[in-house]
């Protein structure tokens, strides 16, 4: 199970803070606050389906890797100051 997995069920099923779980795992309370408000709405849908294609399909959703939209991101060349951060790392 991945940790975007764990941490929704340790904060819906389990009933675990935000704090506690930041404490325990390796991710910042925004992170998980921010996982959580993403799929609030998407457990309020849980409780209520009743038909198991349903629920399977809201289980995955809830699970799978979030897709980034980097096309506003800034474009770099790898150039020797680039290298020489990326070698102290």
């Amino acid at each position: 199970m991945n940790e975007k997995a764990n941490i929704l069920i340790k904060h819906f099923v389990e009933g675990q803070s935000i704090r506690k779980i930041a404490r325990e795992s390796d991710f910042s309370k925004n992170t998980i606050r921010k996982y959580i408000r993403d799929n609030e709405e998407k457990i309020q849908n849980l409780d209520k389906t009743k038909y198991r294609d349903e629920i399977l399909t809201l289980i995955e959703s809830l699970v799978e890797t979030p897709e980034y939209d980097s096309s506003n991101r800034n474009k770099y060349k790898m150039n020797e100051s680039i290298k020489k951060t990326l070698d102290r790392v």
